[in-house]
Protein backbone atom coordinates (compact mmCIF):
# COMPACT_ATOMS: atom_id res chain seq x y z
CA UNK A 1 0.00 0.00 0.00
CA UNK A 2 3.02 2.27 -0.31
CA UNK A 3 2.77 5.22 -2.62
CA UNK A 4 5.15 5.64 -5.54
CA UNK A 5 6.88 8.57 -3.86
CA UNK A 6 7.72 6.34 -0.89
CA UNK A 7 9.45 3.69 -2.96
CA UNK A 8 11.30 6.37 -4.89
CA UNK A 9 13.18 7.19 -1.68
CA UNK A 10 15.34 4.10 -2.31
CA UNK A 11 18.56 4.30 -4.28
CA UNK A 12 18.03 1.34 -6.61
CA UNK A 13 21.51 1.57 -8.10
CA UNK A 14 23.16 0.46 -4.87
CA UNK A 15 21.34 -2.87 -4.56
CA UNK A 16 20.60 -2.01 -0.92
CA UNK A 17 17.23 -3.13 0.45
CA UNK A 18 16.82 -1.64 3.92
CA UNK A 19 14.99 -3.59 6.61
CA UNK A 20 13.33 -1.36 9.20
CA UNK A 21 11.93 -2.51 12.55
CA UNK A 22 8.98 -0.67 14.11
CA UNK A 23 7.70 -1.35 17.62
CA UNK A 24 3.99 -0.48 17.77
CA UNK A 25 2.69 -0.17 21.32
CA UNK A 26 -0.35 1.25 23.08
CA UNK A 27 -3.15 0.39 25.50
CA UNK A 28 -5.25 -2.71 24.84
CA UNK A 29 -8.06 -2.14 22.39
CA UNK A 30 -6.62 1.03 20.88
CA UNK A 31 -6.62 -0.46 17.36
CA UNK A 32 -2.97 -1.50 16.84
CA UNK A 33 -3.71 -4.92 15.37
CA UNK A 34 -6.45 -3.62 13.07
CA UNK A 35 -4.10 -0.91 11.80
CA UNK A 36 -1.26 -3.38 11.18
CA UNK A 37 -3.55 -5.84 9.41
CA UNK A 38 -4.82 -3.07 7.16
CA UNK A 39 -1.44 -1.77 6.07
CA UNK A 40 0.23 -5.16 5.63
CA UNK A 41 -2.52 -7.45 4.31
CA UNK A 42 -5.11 -4.92 3.15
CA UNK A 43 -7.83 -6.58 5.22
CA UNK A 44 -8.95 -6.73 8.82
CA UNK A 45 -9.37 -9.93 10.84
CA UNK A 46 -6.99 -12.08 8.85
CA UNK A 47 -4.65 -14.60 10.50
CA UNK A 48 -5.93 -15.51 13.96
CA UNK A 49 -3.07 -17.98 14.42
CA UNK A 50 -0.32 -15.38 14.05
CA UNK A 51 2.36 -15.84 16.70
CA UNK A 52 2.69 -12.63 18.76
CA UNK A 53 6.47 -12.40 18.34
CA UNK A 54 6.29 -12.57 14.53
CA UNK A 55 6.23 -9.26 12.70
CA UNK A 56 3.63 -7.87 10.35
CA UNK A 57 5.68 -7.35 7.19
CA UNK A 58 5.12 -4.65 4.58
CA UNK A 59 7.11 -4.44 1.35
CA UNK A 60 6.44 -3.60 -2.27
CA UNK A 61 7.95 -6.54 -4.12
CA UNK A 62 7.25 -4.89 -7.48
CA UNK A 63 9.80 -2.18 -6.67
CA UNK A 64 13.47 -3.11 -6.71
CA UNK A 65 15.18 -2.37 -3.39
CA UNK A 66 11.91 -1.32 -1.73
CA UNK A 67 12.31 -1.29 2.05
CA UNK A 68 11.10 -4.22 4.15
CA UNK A 69 9.10 -2.92 7.08
CA UNK A 70 8.73 -5.19 10.11
CA UNK A 71 6.02 -4.12 12.57
CA UNK A 72 6.05 -5.68 16.04
CA UNK A 73 3.36 -5.30 18.71
CA UNK A 74 3.71 -5.09 22.50
CA UNK A 75 3.60 -8.86 22.84
CA UNK A 76 7.00 -9.36 21.27
CA UNK A 77 8.58 -7.77 24.34
CA UNK A 78 7.44 -10.79 26.37
CA UNK A 79 8.88 -13.31 23.93
CA UNK A 80 12.24 -14.93 24.43
CA UNK A 81 12.25 -15.99 20.79
CA UNK A 82 13.39 -12.61 19.49
CA UNK A 83 15.49 -9.81 20.90
CA UNK A 84 13.93 -6.85 19.14
CA UNK A 85 16.00 -3.79 18.31
CA UNK A 86 13.49 -1.25 16.97
CA UNK A 87 14.50 1.57 14.67
CA UNK A 88 11.28 3.52 15.30
CA UNK A 89 8.81 3.45 18.20
CA UNK A 90 5.12 4.08 17.43
CA UNK A 91 2.95 5.04 20.43
CA UNK A 92 -0.73 4.44 19.63
CA UNK A 93 -3.95 5.68 21.20
CA UNK A 94 -7.67 5.44 20.44
CA UNK A 95 -9.10 8.75 19.21
CA UNK A 96 -12.54 7.63 20.41
CA UNK A 97 -11.34 7.01 23.98
CA UNK A 98 -10.02 10.07 25.85
CA UNK A 99 -8.44 7.86 28.55
CA UNK A 100 -6.20 6.09 26.02
CA UNK A 101 -3.73 9.01 25.98
CA UNK A 102 -2.94 8.55 29.67
CA UNK A 103 -0.67 5.45 29.39
CA UNK A 104 1.55 6.94 26.65
CA UNK A 105 3.89 8.78 29.01
CA UNK A 106 4.65 5.62 31.01
CA UNK A 107 4.97 3.51 27.86
CA UNK A 108 7.41 6.03 26.41
CA UNK A 109 9.50 6.06 29.60
CA UNK A 110 9.48 2.25 29.77
CA UNK A 111 10.69 1.94 26.18
CA UNK A 112 13.39 4.54 26.76
CA UNK A 113 14.63 2.48 29.73
CA UNK A 114 14.68 -0.71 27.64
CA UNK A 115 16.25 0.77 24.54
CA UNK A 116 17.74 4.25 24.33
CA UNK A 117 16.93 7.91 24.90
CA UNK A 118 17.17 8.91 21.25
CA UNK A 119 14.85 6.24 19.84
CA UNK A 120 12.75 8.09 17.21
CA UNK A 121 9.17 8.03 18.48
CA UNK A 122 5.91 8.83 16.71
CA UNK A 123 2.48 9.24 18.31
CA UNK A 124 -0.27 7.70 16.17
CA UNK A 125 -3.97 8.33 16.76
CA UNK A 126 -6.08 5.39 15.58
CA UNK A 127 -9.82 5.04 14.87
CA UNK A 128 -9.99 8.55 13.39
CA UNK A 129 -13.44 7.72 11.97
CA UNK A 130 -14.87 7.74 15.52
CA UNK A 131 -14.31 11.48 15.77
CA UNK A 132 -16.96 12.03 13.10
CA UNK A 133 -19.45 9.89 15.01
CA UNK A 134 -19.00 11.09 18.59
CA UNK A 135 -19.92 14.20 20.49
CA UNK A 136 -17.32 16.66 21.75
CA UNK A 137 -15.72 15.23 24.86
CA UNK A 138 -16.20 11.66 23.63
CA UNK A 139 -13.13 11.80 21.40
CA UNK A 140 -9.63 13.27 21.41
CA UNK A 141 -9.24 16.52 19.51
CA UNK A 142 -6.31 16.49 17.04
CA UNK A 143 -4.62 19.42 18.76
CA UNK A 144 -4.78 17.57 22.08
CA UNK A 145 -3.04 14.60 20.49
CA UNK A 146 -0.48 16.85 18.85
CA UNK A 147 0.31 18.68 22.10
CA UNK A 148 0.65 15.34 23.88
CA UNK A 149 3.22 14.26 21.28
CA UNK A 150 5.08 17.54 21.83
CA UNK A 151 5.10 17.06 25.60
CA UNK A 152 6.61 13.60 25.10
CA UNK A 153 9.24 15.18 22.80
CA UNK A 154 8.30 12.83 19.98
CA UNK A 155 9.45 13.25 16.39
CA UNK A 156 5.98 13.24 14.86
CA UNK A 157 2.22 13.02 15.28
CA UNK A 158 -0.18 11.34 12.86
CA UNK A 159 -3.75 10.06 12.69
CA UNK A 160 -5.60 7.56 10.52
CA UNK A 161 -8.52 5.15 10.33
CA UNK A 162 -7.95 1.52 9.44
CA UNK A 163 -11.68 1.03 8.83
CA UNK A 164 -12.15 3.84 6.30
CA UNK A 165 -8.43 3.94 5.27
CA UNK A 166 -8.45 7.71 5.79
CA UNK A 167 -4.83 9.00 5.87
CA UNK A 168 -3.42 5.44 5.76
CA UNK A 169 -1.20 6.20 2.72
CA UNK A 170 0.15 9.37 4.36
CA UNK A 171 0.89 7.54 7.61
CA UNK A 172 2.67 4.67 5.83
CA UNK A 173 4.74 7.08 3.79
CA UNK A 174 5.80 9.07 6.83
CA UNK A 175 6.68 5.89 8.73
CA UNK A 176 8.88 4.80 5.83
CA UNK A 177 10.59 8.20 5.69
CA UNK A 178 11.27 8.15 9.44
CA UNK A 179 12.71 4.64 9.20
CA UNK A 180 14.88 5.50 6.20
CA UNK A 181 16.20 8.57 8.01
CA UNK A 182 17.31 6.27 10.84
CA UNK A 183 18.98 3.88 8.40
CA UNK A 184 20.82 6.69 6.63
CA UNK A 185 22.03 8.17 9.90
CA UNK A 186 20.01 11.35 9.98
CA UNK A 187 19.80 12.72 13.52
CA UNK A 188 16.52 13.48 15.25
CA UNK A 189 16.07 16.56 17.37
CA UNK A 190 13.88 16.04 20.42
CA UNK A 191 11.84 19.14 19.58
CA UNK A 192 11.63 18.44 15.86
CA UNK A 193 8.07 17.35 15.13
CA UNK A 194 7.61 15.49 11.87
CA UNK A 195 4.73 15.45 9.41
CA UNK A 196 1.52 15.99 11.38
CA UNK A 197 -1.60 14.68 9.67
CA UNK A 198 -4.23 16.48 11.71
CA UNK A 199 -6.44 17.92 8.97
Amino acid sequence: MESESTTNLIDRSSGYQPEINYLVIGPAGCGKTTFLERITTGKIGGNDLKAPYKPYILTNSAQENAPILNFYENECLDSEERQLEPDVLVLCFDIGDPTSLEPLDKLNRDMTAIYRNNLPTIVLGLKRDLRHEGKEGEYIDPMVGYKNAQSLECTGYMECSAVTEELIPAVVEDLVKKGLDVKTGKAYEATGMGNCCIV
